[in-house]
């Protein structure tokens, strides 16, 4: 059992990191081999796309988001905050006297 369900990781790990171009092929591959119809065919291939479009969306956000986790756990500034911190030093420099 739980090598079948390691196997389906990581085959869902392969997918999500594959092309879309690779993706469209190996749909047009399974569709071929199983002998579908050419709507059959072309109604899984869409199913496939949109399923890939998806799930390259939530990891897409995923990433982000532990990136931005990551990021703020280390403190740095964002840059709202350098450039609000370049214009806090800009004008005190226009309030100090010209050399």
């Amino acid at each position: 059992m739980i090598d079948l369900f390691r196997k389906t990781l990581y085959t869902g790990i392969g997918l999500a990191v594959r092309t879309q171009n690779e993706i469209i092929d190996l749909a047009k591959d399974l569709a071929e081999q199983n002998k579908l119809s050419e709507t059959e065919g072309k109604k899984f291939i869409d199913e496939v796309v949109d399923k890939y479009n998806e799930t390259k969306k939530r990891m897409n956000e995923q990433i982000e988001a532990s990136v931005k986790k990551i990021l703020s756990s280390m403190q740095l500034a964002t840059q709202a905050e350098v450039d609000a911190l370049k214009k806090e030093i800009k004008a005190l420099k226009e309030r100090l006297p010209a050399d």
